[in-house]
């Protein structure tokens, strides 16, 4: 159950950050908001 626990934890957190920077570069390109890759 840990196991599966992290892999959740550790595939959520990948989306929300892919999300949270996707978001971030449409939406805040021209402010900044996000540093482009």
């Amino acid at each position: 159950k840990e196991t599966l626990s992290i892999g959740t934890d550790g595939t959520l957190g990948a989306i929300l950050f892919l999300l949270a920077d996707f978001r971030g570069d449409a939406a805040g390109d021209t402010s900044g908001d996000a540093p482009s890759s």
